[in-house]
């Protein structure tokens, strides 16, 4: 009644090729019939990358890149909450303010990030519009976020 399957069987199984013989094999003594290869083998999630999306891919790696710096990414969670100025910025980060401004130029350039003037001061605060662009592709490539 039950069969004992291959890790190549499985994976025929597994991508819908159903359309081969089974043959009792000996290498899995453990799983029994095709419910339990299910739950051993859960199915991958595929890829959402084609051919013509690689010039939204480079642009995915792009924003993975510029906020895979722990400091820009702690100033991203910064201005989650609102908008600050530089001096604000580098005394909450505990960090040289050359180094902030240095970070905040790279957001900035690209625009993750935009600013105003108020006389002397430069106000911060989060391009909602790129960063709900950047959380779209995410989604779209990485299913599981």
């Amino acid at each position: 009644m039950y069969k004992h399957y291959s890790r190549c069987q499985i994976s025929k199984i597994r991508a819908g090729k159903h359309n081969f013989r089974l043959r009792e094999g000996k290498h899995m003594n453990t799983i029994s019939t095709i419910v339990d290869i299910v739950r051993m083998y859960p199915m991958r999630k595929t890829c959402h990358c084609n051919k013509n999306g690689g010039a939204q891919l480079k642009d995915v790696a792009a924003f993975l890149s510029i906020i895979a710096e722990p400091h820009r990414l702690h100033i991203l969670c910064f201005l989650k909450e609102s908008e600050h100025c530089v001096c604000d910025i580098w005394q909450h980060l505990d960090l040289p303010q050359n180094l902030v401004s240095h970070h905040l130029k790279g957001l900035k350039d690209f625009g993750l990030i935009v600013s105003r003037k108020e006389g002397l001061k430069v106000i911060y605060r989060i391009n909602a519009r790129t960063m709900n662009k950047y959380e779209k592709l995410l989604s779209h490539f990485l299913p599981l976020l």
